[in-house]
Protein backbone atom coordinates (compact mmCIF):
# COMPACT_ATOMS: atom_id res chain seq x y z
CA UNK A 1 0.00 0.00 0.00
CA UNK A 2 2.84 2.01 0.33
CA UNK A 3 3.01 5.02 -2.34
CA UNK A 4 7.12 5.17 -3.34
CA UNK A 5 7.33 5.31 -6.32
CA UNK A 6 9.20 2.06 -6.74
CA UNK A 7 12.60 3.24 -8.37
CA UNK A 8 15.99 1.56 -6.39
CA UNK A 9 18.94 0.55 -8.19
CA UNK A 10 18.22 0.86 -11.86
CA UNK A 11 20.11 -1.57 -14.57
CA UNK A 12 20.65 -0.88 -17.96
CA UNK A 13 20.45 3.08 -17.13
CA UNK A 14 22.29 6.02 -19.10
CA UNK A 15 23.58 9.34 -17.34
CA UNK A 16 24.43 12.64 -17.99
CA UNK A 17 26.01 14.17 -14.78
CA UNK A 18 26.67 18.17 -15.92
CA UNK A 19 30.01 20.34 -15.04
CA UNK A 20 29.59 22.63 -11.81
CA UNK A 21 28.51 26.38 -12.89
CA UNK A 22 28.57 28.69 -9.81
CA UNK A 23 27.72 25.53 -7.32
CA UNK A 24 24.70 24.31 -9.16
CA UNK A 25 24.82 21.15 -11.69
CA UNK A 26 22.39 18.72 -12.97
CA UNK A 27 22.41 15.11 -13.39
CA UNK A 28 19.91 13.31 -15.92
CA UNK A 29 19.12 10.01 -15.97
CA UNK A 30 16.93 7.56 -18.24
CA UNK A 31 16.54 3.82 -18.28
CA UNK A 32 14.04 1.16 -19.88
CA UNK A 33 12.89 -0.50 -16.76
CA UNK A 34 10.87 -3.38 -17.58
CA UNK A 35 10.71 -3.21 -20.87
CA UNK A 36 12.48 -6.80 -21.87
CA UNK A 37 9.99 -8.13 -19.36
CA UNK A 38 7.01 -6.69 -20.73
CA UNK A 39 4.21 -9.44 -20.27
CA UNK A 40 1.29 -10.62 -22.65
CA UNK A 41 -1.24 -8.03 -23.52
CA UNK A 42 1.31 -5.20 -22.64
CA UNK A 43 3.28 -2.63 -24.85
CA UNK A 44 7.56 -2.64 -24.13
CA UNK A 45 7.00 0.94 -23.19
CA UNK A 46 8.20 1.31 -19.45
CA UNK A 47 10.81 3.23 -18.20
CA UNK A 48 12.38 5.76 -15.92
CA UNK A 49 13.70 9.18 -15.70
CA UNK A 50 15.16 11.34 -13.53
CA UNK A 51 16.09 14.61 -13.20
CA UNK A 52 18.24 16.32 -10.00
CA UNK A 53 19.11 19.66 -9.92
CA UNK A 54 21.34 20.90 -7.03
CA UNK A 55 23.61 23.73 -5.38
CA UNK A 56 25.84 24.80 -2.88
CA UNK A 57 26.85 27.90 -1.94
CA UNK A 58 28.83 28.66 1.39
CA UNK A 59 27.68 26.51 4.09
CA UNK A 60 24.38 26.45 2.36
CA UNK A 61 23.01 23.37 -0.12
CA UNK A 62 19.87 22.82 -1.92
CA UNK A 63 18.25 20.32 -4.34
CA UNK A 64 15.26 19.44 -6.08
CA UNK A 65 14.85 15.76 -7.30
CA UNK A 66 12.41 14.76 -9.56
CA UNK A 67 11.62 11.14 -11.33
CA UNK A 68 9.14 9.51 -12.86
CA UNK A 69 8.46 5.07 -13.03
CA UNK A 70 6.25 4.65 -15.58
CA UNK A 71 4.82 0.86 -16.16
CA UNK A 72 4.18 -1.35 -19.81
CA UNK A 73 1.08 -0.01 -20.73
CA UNK A 74 -1.69 -2.47 -21.05
CA UNK A 75 -3.18 -3.11 -24.85
CA UNK A 76 -6.83 -1.64 -23.35
CA UNK A 77 -6.20 0.69 -20.96
CA UNK A 78 -3.63 3.79 -19.29
CA UNK A 79 -0.51 3.92 -18.69
CA UNK A 80 0.48 3.51 -15.01
CA UNK A 81 3.14 6.44 -13.59
CA UNK A 82 4.44 7.07 -10.41
CA UNK A 83 6.10 10.34 -10.15
CA UNK A 84 7.99 11.72 -7.16
CA UNK A 85 9.45 15.32 -6.04
CA UNK A 86 11.98 15.93 -3.33
CA UNK A 87 12.84 19.39 -2.24
CA UNK A 88 15.56 19.93 0.34
CA UNK A 89 17.69 22.77 1.88
CA UNK A 90 20.65 22.11 4.65
CA UNK A 91 23.61 24.67 6.38
CA UNK A 92 26.34 23.10 7.80
CA UNK A 93 26.34 25.17 10.73
CA UNK A 94 29.75 23.92 12.01
CA UNK A 95 32.34 21.44 11.21
CA UNK A 96 30.92 17.53 10.53
CA UNK A 97 27.43 19.65 11.96
CA UNK A 98 24.62 20.39 9.78
CA UNK A 99 20.16 20.26 9.54
CA UNK A 100 18.58 19.54 6.72
CA UNK A 101 14.83 19.98 5.92
CA UNK A 102 13.08 18.01 3.27
CA UNK A 103 9.54 17.76 1.15
CA UNK A 104 8.13 14.95 -0.70
CA UNK A 105 5.70 14.81 -2.93
CA UNK A 106 4.38 11.70 -4.88
CA UNK A 107 1.47 10.91 -7.29
CA UNK A 108 0.20 7.37 -8.48
CA UNK A 109 -1.54 7.82 -11.71
CA UNK A 110 -3.36 4.36 -13.09
CA UNK A 111 -1.45 1.96 -10.91
CA UNK A 112 -4.26 0.93 -8.74
CA UNK A 113 -2.43 1.69 -5.45
CA UNK A 114 -4.74 2.72 -2.34
CA UNK A 115 -7.98 2.78 -4.67
CA UNK A 116 -8.22 0.41 -8.09
CA UNK A 117 -11.09 2.74 -9.26
CA UNK A 118 -8.66 6.19 -8.52
CA UNK A 119 -6.84 7.43 -11.70
CA UNK A 120 -4.28 9.63 -9.92
CA UNK A 121 -3.54 9.32 -5.77
CA UNK A 122 -1.00 11.73 -4.23
CA UNK A 123 0.58 11.99 -0.88
CA UNK A 124 3.52 14.66 0.25
CA UNK A 125 4.98 14.59 3.51
CA UNK A 126 8.00 16.18 5.14
CA UNK A 127 10.73 15.84 7.73
CA UNK A 128 14.03 17.38 9.45
CA UNK A 129 17.73 16.00 9.60
CA UNK A 130 20.35 17.00 11.84
CA UNK A 131 23.70 15.57 12.35
CA UNK A 132 26.75 16.25 14.34
CA UNK A 133 30.08 15.80 15.35
CA UNK A 134 31.28 15.87 19.20
CA UNK A 135 35.69 15.26 18.81
CA UNK A 136 35.50 10.88 18.07
CA UNK A 137 31.63 10.85 18.73
CA UNK A 138 29.57 11.55 15.77
CA UNK A 139 25.28 11.42 15.90
CA UNK A 140 22.53 11.71 13.81
CA UNK A 141 18.71 12.06 14.26
CA UNK A 142 15.94 12.39 11.85
CA UNK A 143 12.57 12.46 12.02
CA UNK A 144 9.94 12.40 9.39
CA UNK A 145 6.08 12.62 8.41
CA UNK A 146 4.03 11.48 5.79
CA UNK A 147 0.39 12.97 5.61
CA UNK A 148 -2.71 11.10 4.61
CA UNK A 149 -3.45 10.31 0.07
CA UNK A 150 -5.41 12.12 -1.77
CA UNK A 151 -7.79 11.34 -4.63
CA UNK A 152 -9.13 7.95 -3.85
CA UNK A 153 -12.60 7.92 -5.28
CA UNK A 154 -13.91 5.99 -1.97
CA UNK A 155 -12.35 8.21 1.02
CA UNK A 156 -11.82 5.42 3.15
CA UNK A 157 -9.11 4.28 0.99
CA UNK A 158 -7.20 7.26 1.92
CA UNK A 159 -8.06 7.80 4.97
CA UNK A 160 -5.57 7.10 7.86
CA UNK A 161 -3.00 6.33 5.05
CA UNK A 162 -0.20 8.57 7.48
CA UNK A 163 3.28 8.03 8.64
CA UNK A 164 5.98 8.85 11.41
CA UNK A 165 9.25 8.10 11.07
CA UNK A 166 11.72 8.25 13.48
CA UNK A 167 15.78 7.48 13.14
CA UNK A 168 19.06 7.93 15.81
CA UNK A 169 22.42 6.63 14.95
CA UNK A 170 26.15 7.03 16.45
CA UNK A 171 29.34 6.44 15.58
CA UNK A 172 32.39 6.24 17.75
CA UNK A 173 36.34 7.06 15.95
CA UNK A 174 38.32 4.69 17.73
CA UNK A 175 41.09 6.10 15.02
CA UNK A 176 41.31 7.09 11.50
CA UNK A 177 40.37 3.69 10.12
CA UNK A 178 38.01 2.15 12.36
CA UNK A 179 35.05 2.98 14.20
CA UNK A 180 31.95 1.15 15.69
CA UNK A 181 28.23 2.41 14.98
CA UNK A 182 24.82 1.96 16.22
CA UNK A 183 21.24 3.04 15.11
CA UNK A 184 17.75 2.54 16.09
CA UNK A 185 14.64 3.12 13.27
CA UNK A 186 10.88 3.37 14.11
CA UNK A 187 8.45 3.35 12.29
CA UNK A 188 4.78 4.61 13.37
CA UNK A 189 1.81 3.57 10.80
CA UNK A 190 -1.68 4.45 11.52
CA UNK A 191 -4.23 1.80 11.30
CA UNK A 192 -4.47 2.06 7.02
CA UNK A 193 -0.94 1.98 6.29
CA UNK A 194 1.93 -0.02 6.06
CA UNK A 195 5.39 1.36 5.47
CA UNK A 196 8.17 -0.24 5.83
CA UNK A 197 11.83 -0.62 5.43
CA UNK A 198 11.48 -3.94 3.24
CA UNK A 199 13.08 -2.10 0.06
CA UNK A 200 16.16 -1.77 1.89
CA UNK A 201 16.00 -5.56 2.01
CA UNK A 202 15.47 -5.17 6.28
CA UNK A 203 12.65 -6.83 7.08
CA UNK A 204 11.55 -10.12 9.20
CA UNK A 205 7.84 -9.97 7.26
CA UNK A 206 6.75 -12.98 4.84
CA UNK A 207 5.37 -11.02 2.38
CA UNK A 208 3.37 -7.80 3.09
CA UNK A 209 3.38 -6.30 6.01
CA UNK A 210 -0.11 -5.78 7.88
CA UNK A 211 -1.54 -2.63 8.03
CA UNK A 212 -1.14 -0.66 11.08
CA UNK A 213 2.14 -2.50 12.31
CA UNK A 214 5.00 -0.33 13.48
CA UNK A 215 8.10 -2.19 12.00
CA UNK A 216 11.49 -1.36 14.28
CA UNK A 217 14.97 -1.64 13.14
CA UNK A 218 18.36 -1.29 15.24
CA UNK A 219 22.05 -2.06 14.36
CA UNK A 220 25.45 -2.31 15.47
CA UNK A 221 28.57 -2.62 13.70
CA UNK A 222 32.45 -2.02 12.99
CA UNK A 223 34.23 -0.70 10.30
CA UNK A 224 37.77 -0.56 9.26
CA UNK A 225 39.05 1.07 6.48
CA UNK A 226 42.23 -1.18 5.13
Amino acid sequence: RGMGIGVARQSSTVQYASPVFSGINAVVSYSPNNQETAAAGKKADGRVVGLTVQGTHGPANWGWAYAQNAQNTPDTGSQGKATGNKLRGGYLYAPGANISLFYIKVEQKNTGVLDATSSSVKQDGYGVVWEHTFGNFAVEANWSKVKNATGCTASASCSDTNNTTWFLGGRYNMSKRTSLMAFYLKYKNASNYNADPVAGGMSSVVGTLANGADPEVYGVGIQHNF
